[in-house]
C-alpha cells in the first residue's frame, strides 16, 4: 500500500476515533473500511500508541512534531525522504511531513 495513502487512512481514523460512541453508522462504516485497509502491524502500533492517550500520527511543522512540540532530530528529517513511514522517537507517533517538509510527500520509518 503507498504510503500516503496509510498516512491519510491513519489521519482519517484518528479524527474519528476522537469522537468516540458519537459515530454515526456511516462513520462507523468508514472506520472498519480504513481498519481494513491499513497494514496489521501499523494499525496496532497506531492503536497502542492512541490508547496511551497520544496522538497516533503528527503533522511535522519545520522540523517540530506537533504530537509532543520537539524539534526533530536532523537524522529523522533525513530519513523522510526515504518512502518509509517515520516515528517520532519521543511520542511515538507517525509523521506525516507537510510545507517544506514534505519535498518526498507524507511520509514517515515504521517501528
Amino acid at each position: 500500500m503507498e504510503i500516503d495513502i496509510v498516512i491519510l487512512n491513519l489521519t482519517e481514523l484518528q479524527l474519528l476515533s476522537r469522537r468516540g460512541a458519537r459515530l454515526s453508522p456511516d462513520q462507523r462504516m468508514s472506520v472498519a473500511r480504513l481498519r481494513q485497509e491499513t497494514p496489521a502491524p501499523i494499525l496496532a502500533h497506531f492503536d497502542e500508541v492512541l490508547e496511551q492517550g497520544r496522538k497516533g500520527i503528527a503533522e511535522v511543522r519545520h522540523g517540530v512534531c506537533s504530537g509532543c512540540y520537539l524539534k526533530l532530530p536532523t537524522s529523522l528529517m533525513a530519513a523522510a525522504g526515504g518512502g518509509d513511514l517515520v516515528v517520532c522517537e519521543n511520542c511515538g507517533a507517525y509523521l506525516a511531513f507537510v510545507g517544506a517538509e514534505s519535498t518526498a510527500g507524507l511520509v514517515g520509518t515504521h517501528r
